[in-house]
C-alpha cells in the first residue's frame, strides 16, 4: 500500500511541476462501467460509475502520445445467486498507456483512435483489498458531436483466491481538454463523412 501512496504522490508533484502545460496534456471523461467478476467458475456482475483522469507524459505527434491514465470506479454487486450478498466495489488503477489518433493529443488530427496499456490496480470488494495487474485496451471515437471512449480491461489478482475481473467501460471525453478543436474546425471536419 506504501508503494501506491508514492506513486500517487510522484504523480502529484509532477503535475504541479508542469502546471503551465496542464491544458494540453489533462484531459478527463466519466461513464458506467459493467464488470464481471470471476473467481474459480463463479461468474457475477458489478455495475459502477467512474471517472478516468488522463496525464499525457510524452507527446511527440499530434496523433501519439504516452499516458499515466487512472479509471476510477465506485460501484454496486447487488444479490445473484452466484454470489448472494450485496457488496460495494471499488477499482484504482494506475497504468501507463499510449495512444494514437483521437484524443491522443489536444491537437489530434483523426476522428477514431485507438489506446493500449497496462499497470496495476487495487479493488476494493466488500470489505476486503486485493491488488494485481490491470491490462486495458480501446477506441475513441467522435458520436453526435462528442468524444466517446470504449475501453476493455482484464484484471488477474495477485492472489488466487481473490476475484479477477472483465471490464467494459463506456465514457464521455468532458473538460477543457475539446475546448480549441471545435475553433480550429478539426469537429466539422471528421464528423462530415457522418452527417
Amino acid at each position: 500500500m506504501h508503494s501506491f501512496f508514492t506513486i500517487l504522490l510522484l504523480f502529484l508533484l509532477f503535475s504541479f511541476q508542469a502546471q503551465a502545460q496542464l491544458g494540453k496534456r489533462f484531459k478527463f471523461s466519466t461513464g458506467y462501467s459493467s464488470y464481471l467478476l470471476e473467481r474459480e467458475t463463479k461468474v457475477s456482475p458489478v455495475h459502477s460509475l467512474g471517472i478516468t483522469p488522463q496525464f499525457n507524459l510524452w507527446q511527440p505527434r499530434s496523433n501519439f502520445s504516452i499516458a499515466f491514465v487512472s479509471p476510477l470506479t465506485v460501484g454496486i454487486h447487488f444479490r445473484t445467486k452466484v454470489l448472494g450478498s450485496m457488496f460495494f466495489f471499488s477499482d484504482i488503477p494506475l497504468m501507463g498507456e499510449i495512444n494514437y489518433g483521437h484524443l491522443a493529443t489536444k491537437d489530434f488530427r483523426k476522428w477514431w483512435g485507438v489506446f493500449a496499456g497496462g499497470g496495476y490496480s487495487f479493488q476494493s470488494v466488500g470489505t476486503q483489498w486485493q491488488s494485481g495487474v490491470n491490462l486495458s485496451a480501446g477506441f475513441r471515437f467522435w458520436l453526435f458531436r462528442k468524444s466517446f471512449t470504449l475501453r476493455y480491461a482484464r484484471f488477474f489478482s495477485e492472489n488466487i483466491a481473490d476475484f479477477s475481473s472483465h471490464r467494459l467501460t463506456l465514457e464521455i471525453t468532458l473538460g477543457r481538454f475539446l475546448k480549441d478543436v471545435a475553433s480550429k474546425n478539426k469537429l466539422q471536419r471528421f464528423e462530415k463523412p457522418f452527417q
